[in-house]
């Protein structure tokens, strides 16, 4: 379907403005999320590939001898490394949820953090009424023409402190369980995608009797160390 040029002619100052805004926007979250994409994906990749860090002292040592030990062993450190980083968050949320209890036995009522009247976070943030938001037909359709009324100006509250203290905690948490998700899910991508070509690769240079890399209790136990034929004693030649 061709957009015919004479109806932005006829459209009023009001839709003329409101398709430039469009416009821009869009421009503005494409980049915006072009940035994040992007941020996102090398983090995704630099943690897929501590993967591979993480096994090359088993591969280089021999101690694995075949692919699916070597994905076994691989999806095993990448579940003990998640729950090495979880364990810190899990405590830092038993620890968030103790002051919310602990103030809100101070406060002798569970603490409202979404109020914006008194106590909550939201005395700092705009409150809009969504629920009335100005509507226009713009083509036969109805979209939204101008910002919600607002209900509510942001101002500091004293009582609200706790929350805002709280809130900022929440949201670092969430953050780093996020980022923890994240990495997790590009390890597992990581050794899907590539355990093969890692692996083949890293036995590429590989030394049967090297076991310098390796653990102690590797090293003792003799794996992967050829066995030397002792030397028999040589019969007496007749002469």
């Amino acid at each position: 379907m061709i957009l015919n040029p004479t109806i932005l002619i006829k459209l009023s100052e009001s839709e003329k403005r409101f398709l430039i805004v469009l416009f821009f926007v869009i421009v503005v979250l494409l980049f915006v999320f072009g940035l994040f994409y992007e941020g996102v994906s090398k983090y995704m990749a630099k943690q897929g590939e501590d993967i591979g860090r993480l096994m090359a002292t088993q591969v280089e040592s021999g101690y694995i001898s075949s692919l699916k030990q070597f994905q076994r062993n691989s999806f095993r450190k990448s579940r003990l490394e998640f729950y090495r980083q979880f364990s810190k968050t899990f405590i830092m949320m038993l620890v968030w949820f103790a002051l919310y209890g602990t103030i809100s036995i101070f406060y002798q009522h569970w603490l409202d953090l979404f109020d914006y009247t008194s106590e909550g976070f939201t005395t700092i943030l705009w409150k809009f009424d969504y629920a009335n938001t100005p509507r226009a037909e713009f083509f036969g359709m109805s979209i939204i023409s101008d910002w919600p009324p607002l209900l509510h100006t942001p101002f500091f509250s004293a009582k609200a402190i706790p929350s805002y203290i709280l809130a900022l905690f929440g949201i670092v948490i969430l953050i780093l369980f996020v980022g923890q998700v994240l990495s997790y899910m590009a390890r597992t991508l990581f050794i899907l995608q590539h355990s093969k070509k890692m692996f083949t690769r890293d036995l590429r240079d590989y030394k049967l009797s090297d076991l310098s890399a390796a653990p102690a209790e590797l090293q003792e136990s003799g794996v992967n160390v050829p066995e030397v034929a002792s030397k028999q004693p040589q019969p007496p030649i007749n002469g």
